[in-house]
């Protein structure tokens, strides 16, 4: 008898099943996958492991929930174990769908310790064809009174149109009142159900063409602006326009002015430009655009009579172009003139004129600026392509309804609070019409004809009174001529835009709004590398966006530049957005008779930025002779805030030359130029580096200065006051920086900043104390009053931050004061709302 001692191995047969619960969802559903493994066999299947990993293009993952083992949803690995003779384990992947279309996803075994007789049913494939189902949902949110006292009472109408013939379903939209801001009184909607206390109002749908409304009041519990904001944060459906599912409203909002004007979308008049900065805050004219009493009133019949009239160049007398503006304004606000004439010299417009509307007491409601350019041109400056990397934000761009036809407007907040809803068009000539044309981008104008253009730049507090004036101009406009326009809906807006950004050390740091979801953007351009430099065209520079983020900051590498202007497109349309960045330029100015230029050069900054520093790019130099005084300057921003220093103590930069130069460091808060704050060097031929201390910088009015709001860095050659005689001053490297070495316990130096400053919520004090002890930090009001005490303790040696949050000051001006070894030093800040 022959006996088999053979061993044969142990099979196990696996099988896979996968199922989806709905194979035919809308984009954005959330499938849920369904994955059996069965054991078929009588014996014990041990050290089993199934794969699914989602495609990230077509789907994004949620939840898991497995019966047995652990699922990975990285690697899309599910270490099931051991599963018994018979038995069977169960896991469930939830998974939001991207993409219209067929998609699949597949499970299979991919180790098991037992061998399978029948591998064909180890994996299993699921398929589901999504359809996009887009319901286009626009919300609107208006307030009563946009001008109200504190305790007064103000109605929220939020109101969400349907704009598509779809019904759409599971809505919810987001509006939750600042209790700082705000207290909430009652609210009636009119479909489904608000909750106050959180914000959230659910909707379970609205017809194709129809729409809902919620009614919100409140009491006014500030002064200063104050805003609200009404978001729609779910739906079933896909929007196909997400740049319309919000809105904003405000309260004591003011407008910026007009008188600053706009600046030409591109660097070649950089040095008019910094000439009219420096010059203006020289002269300290600046802040007379903010007061009404100092700008002419605006009549109608004035200019009927001729007595105002546009700045021009245009011969044979002014144009039409201020017939068509009126007296009057939102909230009762009355023109003001507020033209600012040097864009004459510093732009392409023939012709330049500007109202800003005050009330009575003094806050500006609204500007409208009108400008005439040749035939075939369009003003080269919107404040939509370049208030946005100068300080601005875009918080909101969406079409609205004017005279039946969609205009474009954008809603842009700016860094003191102000707040522009503004749309921008052209008017011109054609035979006895008037074409009418409303775009996003300067480019996609076409104006024809012979004749000259009108350029009106419209920008008020709120919408509703934007979509006024700008009704009120073309009313009165089509009393000349009938009126033709062109807005047919072929208008493009960006569905991926860019809300603002700052320059920094050769990158541009953006903040991307991306409703719409693009997973990319592109930008393409033109850059100079200094004021004096020709163009260059940018390479293209792609960058990957998270479509699930609704906001993003994205760094884009750009090399050290003065100005770029650039497009950036996305992968959701081919919508494009436009901006343009300008740093602060250098400049010179010579008075009559006091100077003479024969040289002025900027070169590209040599050096990269080091740690805690902060560059001012580019090197200068400047030759000629000098009587009283020559300036060679550098302007911190284009903008008109200041930039707040506090941080350093010290400037620092490389310089050669001749004779003495005497320093200025500008401050915003300083309206005398002889009081601002200086010292005096002396040059030579051989470059060598010096160091400014905050310490050692001195005033007509004394005091110790401070860094927290300046404008301009000044050189100043320094005539004999008698006779000409020859100057030359070369900077280089120019920074602010705080070098620890300054720190000498010989000499008790300390130090406090703000940041950010102002600020709304909360801001970071740091301090630097140069030895161990006793130290005291307490808040100040105007008055010298202490209103709150930060710290009285003991602290090490060396630097330290104390994180405060805001929940008593009143906005307004405050001090912060270190009181350490006997000595003080303190920090102004200020609260906004």
């Amino acid at each position: 008898m022959t006996v088999d001692c053979a061993v044969y191995p142990i099979l196990v047969d696996l099988k896979v099943t996968k199922i989806v619960n709905d194979d035919t969802p809308d984009v954005n559903d959330v499938a849920t996958f369904t994955i059996t493994v069965e054991n078929l066999s009588a014996y014990s299947g041990t050290g089993i492991v199934l794969t699914d990993l989602l495609n990230p293009a077509k789907f994004t993952y949620q939840a898991h929930t497995p019966s047995q083992g652990a699922y990975v949803p990285a690697t899309g690995v599910w270490t099931v174990g051991t599963i018994v003779a018979g038995g069977s384990a169960i896991i469930t992947i939830n998974a939001t769908v991207l993409v219209a279309g067929v998609s699949t996803n597949t499970a299979e075994i991919s180790a098991a310790d037992q061998t399978d007789p029948a591998s064909g049913n180890n994996s299993s494939t699921a398929s589901l064809t999504a359809t996009l189902t887009e319901v286009d949902l626009e919300v609107t949110k208006i307030v009563s009174d946009p001008a109200p006292e504190v305790n007064d009472i103000v109605t929220f109408t939020i109101t969400i149109a349907n704009l598509s013939g779809l019904s759409g379903t599971g809505i919810e939209l987001t509006d939750l009142l600042d209790p700082l801001e705000f207290a909430y009184q009652s609210h009636l909607e009119s479909v489904g159900v608000y909750v106050p206390a959180t914000g959230i109002w659910t909707i379970p749908g609205i017809l194709g063409g129809g729409s809902v409304s919620l009614i919100l009041n409140a009491k006014v519990l500030v002064t200063g602006v104050s805003t609200n904001t009404a978001t729609i944060t779910d739906a079933d459906q896909a929007d196909p326009v997400p740049g319309n599912n919000s809105d904003i409203a405000s309260v004591n909002a003011t407008s910026s002015g007009g008188g600053g004007g706009g600046i030409e979308s591109n660097g070649d008049l950089s040095s008019y430009i910094a000439l009219r900065k420096f010059m203006r805050i020289k002269e300290n004219t600046t802040y007379l655009l903010d007061q009404p009493e100092n700008l002419p009133v605006f009549g109608e019949n004035l200019v009927k009579g001729g007595v105002i009239v546009p700045s021009s160049t245009l011969k044979g007398g002014a144009s039409n172009i201020l017939n068509y503006l009126p007296e009057s304004g939102p909230v009762n606000s009355k023109a003001h003139i507020s033209t600012p004439t040097d864009l004459l010299t510093m732009s392409n417009a023939i012709e330049v004129f500007s109202a800003d509307y005050f009330t009575a007491e003094q806050k500006r409601m609204g500007v409208i600026m009108a400008m005439t350019t040749p035939a075939g041109e369009v003003y080269n400056h919107t404040k939509m392509i370049c208030d946005r990397l100068s300080g601005g934000t875009l918080e909101n761009v969406r079409f609205v309804e004017i005279r039946g036809h969609r205009f474009i407007l954008s809603l842009i907040s700016q860094e003191n609070g102000e707040m522009d809803y503004t749309v921008s068009f052209v008017a011109y000539e054609n035979g006895n019409r008037f074409s009418v044309d409303n775009q996003w981008s300067k480019e996609w104008y076409k104006p024809t004809g012979t004749a000259n253009v009108y350029n009106y730049q419209v920008w008020t507090i709120s919408r509703e009174a934007t979509i006024q004036l700008v009704e009120e101009i073309l009313n009165r406009m089509d009393l000349d001529h009938d009126i033709t326009i062109l807005n047919n809906g072929s208008q493009r807006i960006p569905s991926v835009f860019i809300k603002n950004g700052a320059y920094s050390n050769g990158n541009l740091n953006l903040t991307v709004a991306n409703p719409a979801g693009a997973s990319e953007i592109t930008i393409k351009g033109t850059y100079t590398q200094t004021e004096q430099s020709a163009k260059e065209k940018l390479s293209e520079i792609w960058l990957p966006l998270n479509r699930q983020l609704r906001e993003q900051e994205v760094s884009v590498p750009v090399g050290h530049l003065f100005d770029m202007g650039f497009t950036v497109a996305n992968n959701t349309d081919t919508g494009l957005d436009e901006l343009y960045f300008a740093d602060g330029a250098w400049g010179r100015m010579a008075e009559e008779d006091g100077g003479i230029i024969e040289r002025f050069a900027v070169e590209p900054y040599s050096v990269a930025a080091g740690e805690d520093e902060y560059l001012l790019e580019r090197d200068a130099e400047i030759a000629g002779s000098v009587k009283t005084y020559v300036s060679l300057f550098r302007n911190l921003t284009t903008r008109k805030e200041p930039v707040d220093l506090s941080a350093y103590n010290q400037m620092e930069f490389e310089a050669s030359g001749t004779g003495t130069v005497e320093i200025v460091l500008v401050k915003d808060g300083i309206p005398v130029w002889s009081n601002q704050f200086r010292k005096t060097i002396s040059l030579t031929a051989t470059p060598s580096t010096y160091r400014i201390g905050y310490k050692e910088l001195t005033s007509l009015m004394g005091g110790a200065f401070s860094a927290e709001d300046l404008v301009t860095v000044v050189f100043n050659a320094i005539g004999n006051q008698v006779s000409s005689t020859p100057f030359e001053m070369n900077i280089r490297n120019l920074k602010f920086n705080k070098p620890g070495a300054d720190i000498d316990p010989a000499n008790p130096n300390f130090s406090i900043s703000a940041y950010p400053n102002p600020f709304s919520r909360s801001t970071t004090f740091n301090f630097d104390i140069y030895d161990t002890g006793q130290v005291r930090i307490s808040l100040l009001d105007i008055t010298g009053r202490e209103v709150d005490v930060l710290a009285d303790r003991s602290f090490t040696k060396g630097q330290h931050q104390i994180f405060y949050e805001n929940r008593t000051l009143k906005a307004g001006t405050y001090f912060c004061r270190i009181l350490f070894n006997e000595g003080k030093e303190v920090v102004k800040f200020s609260v906004i709302n």
